[in-house]
């Protein structure tokens, strides 16, 4: 194979991560919200599929809830978005820290605060 199986390692030790925006609120994804499922829960054949292709899955980054957020709020997440991204292409992100986050975006938040402090 290409991606998997006897030879397929074309994509092994890629990384991969989900970007979503969502018209439900964080509260709607979870067991006891709208969707009856969290957000990453939805994902988890996107998931299976990486680690059969040996990538390393990192945590989704999400905008929930975006018909109720004001201009500005996209203006903070698309600046997370592009540091996330910034990180990603310079390889400047320790794996094992990152994956202690939910999300793409806690560990942003995360990094700017230490970066601040």
């Amino acid at each position: 194979g290409w991606a998997h199986g006897p030879g397929g390692n074309n994509l092994e030790g890629k990384l991969i991560c989900n970007a979503i925006t969502t018209g439900g609120s964080t509260e709607s994804y979870g067991s006891q919200g709208f969707n009856n499922y969290r957000l990453q829960d939805f994902l988890r054949p996107l998931e299976q599929t990486a680690r059969i292709c040996k990538m390393t899955w990192l945590p989704i980054f999400s905008i929930q809830g975006t018909y109720r957020h004001a201009p500005e709020h996209f203006t903070h997440y698309g600046n997370q978005y592009r540091l996330a991204l910034q990180c990603l292409a310079e390889g400047s992100i320790d794996l094992t820290q990152i994956s202690k986050h939910k999300s793409l975006n806690e560990w942003v938040a995360s990094t700017e605060r230490q970066a601040a402090q």
